[in-house]
This record gives C-alpha cells, sequence and structure tokens, in this order.
C-alpha cells in the first residue's frame, strides 16, 4: 500500500532536481528501503540529503496526545517498532524547539 505513495515522491523529488529547483519534503518513511525507493536513479547522490529528527518516545507521546485531528499515541508503538534510524543522515536533536531545530538544520545543510 505504501508503493504508490513512494512512487509519487520519487516523481516529485526527481521533477525538482531536474528542473535544478530545492525543496524540503517531510514523510515518515521509516524504513531504509523506504529511504532507497524515493530516490530516482541516476540522481546524484549529494543531491538528496536526509535529516532525521530524533524525538524522545515521551516527547513523540505528548505530542501525539495534543494532535487530535490525526493518528494518536496508540500507533506510536508499533511505529518505533518499525522505525530504521537512517546512518546517512544528518541527525538533529528533535526536542527542540522548532526554530532551533531550523537553525541547526540549515546550519548541517549548509542553507
Amino acid at each position: 500500500d505504501r508503493q504508490p505513495w513512494l512512487e509519487a515522491l520519487r516523481q516529485l523529488i526527481a521533477s525538482v532536481i531536474r528542473e535544478n529547483r530545492h525543496a524540503i519534503l517531510a514523510c515518515s518513511a521509516l524504513k531504509h528501503a523506504y529511504r532507497v525507493m524515493i530516490i530516482s536513479e541516476g540522481i546524484p547522490a549529494a543531491a538528496i540529503r536526509f535529516v532525521y529528527l530524533d524525538v524522545p518516545p515521551e516527547e513523540l507521546e505528548r505530542r501525539l496526545e495534543s494532535r487530535r485531528h490525526y493518528a494518536g499515541p496508540s500507533l506510536l508503538a508499533s511505529q518505533l517498532a518499525t522505525l530504521e534510524k537512517p546512518k546517512d543522515a544528518v541527525w538533529i536533536d528533535g526536542a527542540q524547539p522548532v526554530k532551533a531545530e531550523v537553525q541547526t538544520i540549515r546550519s548541517a545543510l549548509g542553507v
């Protein structure tokens, strides 16, 4: 069921790169295989950077409890069990205030 979604992301990323544009895409590609699937063949590895927000489970649960319009905390355990933390990503302390996270990401990516 994820294949069409991952394919759509791959096409979007390839389009952005072909047009020599920049973009930020947020998604929950929890597994290494999913991240591999969204990278198009022929796209230089340096053209795509992954950022991993490393957030303690307690903080994730707190945030999910406040998001009534979306998946609640009941899915958190299964999502964390599925997660394959990316080794090749820029790791960011996801418990920081959002402004600090953005500054850290921009600095790490040189933008």
